[in-house]
């Protein structure tokens, strides 16, 4: 099964495909574990560069850590 999501703000917009499918095992506990810390991983990390992006946007302030502001 295929789901689409779209999401537009400000003339901007994305979509998401995503592929359901019935996995062929059961996942073992150590793999649940595995990815459930993967995709926290990724949500900090996009969570980390949204943030980044908003501080550009007020004046272009230097992060905390001390890195220079990322230009896209």
């Amino acid at each position: 099964m295929l789901i689409a999501h779209e999401e537009g703000r400000s003339g901007r917009g994305r979509r998401v495909l995503v592929e359901l499918r019935p996995a062929p095992d059961p996942l073992s506990a150590e793999e649940l574990r595995r990815r459930e810390e993967e995709l926290e991983r990724l949500i900090i990390k996009a969570a980390c560069r949204r943030a980044a992006r908003l501080a550009e946007g007020l004046g272009g302030l230097e992060p905390a850590d001390g890195h220079a502001p990322v230009r896209a």
